[in-house]
């Protein structure tokens, strides 16, 4: 699923990284831990990023320095990869990098934060998308309160999603009472549409106001 690439320098640091992401269920290439002895390395690179969905660059001084990271960076360019810059000094993305923004971690891997990471990661994976729009479909489906709060707490440990799941996720709301009737699936469901209010469709909007007139 994932393409971590760093300098040999900060291997130890990738190597938790990359640790942390699996522990969220992320499929993590590492060149020090998983091309073999006696193996094309030059190509391994190549396939593995043209295969991995995810390009992240773990973004420091010791990458900019490094002989091999930025020949990475520019594989990934061509074959239009998105670019994601974990950086754990004060360098900031550079060259193809800098068309995407970057986020500044603690080298010493904090849990919470990787846990963010992972969630808005996982809106760039078909199998992560998928797992979202699964859940979303599953409230919308809800035929009890228990249902429906058990379901909302799962979905809601995520943080970011696309148009498409907000506006799936309004409809959930709207159209189910065991959704909008309920202590935490409710509530909850609120609160992420408020966050995202101008993403909403003006139809689940006005049918959303309706409804919170009459509580």
């Amino acid at each position: 699923m994932t393409f971590l690439s760093h300098a040999v320098d900060d291997k130890i640091i990738a190597k938790n990284l990359a640790s942390a992401l699996e522990a969220h269920d992320f499929k993590v290439f590492l060149a020090h831990e998983d091309i073999m002895i006696g193996e094309d390395w030059d190509n391994k690179l190549k396939n593995e990023i043209y295969n991995r969905e995810l390009f992240l660059v773990l973004l420091s001084k010791n990458f900019k320095n490094a002989n091999f990271t930025d020949h990475e960076v520019g594989i990934a360019t061509a074959h239009n990869k998105r670019i994601f810059s974990i950086i754990i000094d004060d360098i900031e993305p550079y060259g193809f990098m800098s068309k995407f923004q970057g986020i500044r971690i603690n080298p010493k891997i904090d849990a919470e934060e990787i846990s963010k990471i992972a969630n808005q990661l996982m809106l760039f994976t078909k199998e992560g998308k998928k797992f979202i729009d699964d859940l979303i479909e599953k409230l919308l489906a809800s035929t009890s309160f228990r249902d429906a709060n058990a379901i909302a707490r799962e979905l809601f440990e995520y943080t970011t999603f696309t148009p498409e799941q907000i506006n799936n996720l309004a409809e959930a709301y709207v159209a189910n009472f065991e959704v909008n009737g309920s202590w935490t699936a409710g509530p909850s469901s609120l609160d992420l549409l408020s966050k995202n209010w101008n993403m909403v469709e003006q139809s689940f909007k006005k049918q959303i106001r309706a409804k919170l007139e009459k509580k």
